[in-house]
């Protein structure tokens, strides 16, 4: 998962940067991230994107 915030805290991207291989599981991870928004207002200089792992069980 990829995603990057605005400098006022809004989700400005998000991607899947490796499919599990299952399309359900992927759209459930994308919700997740996207159920999060908005975020905090990141400090100035702050780094605003982000590539993480989600991995169920």
């Amino acid at each position: 998962m990829a995603f990057s915030i605005s400098p006022g805290g809004a989700l400005s991207a998000i991607s899947i940067a490796r499919s599990s291989g299952t399309a359900a599981f992927d759209r459930a991870a994308l919700a997740v991230v996207r159920n999060a928004a908005p975020f905090p207002r990141p400090p100035a200089g702050a780094r605003r994107s982000f590539s993480i792992r989600i991995q169920g069980r």
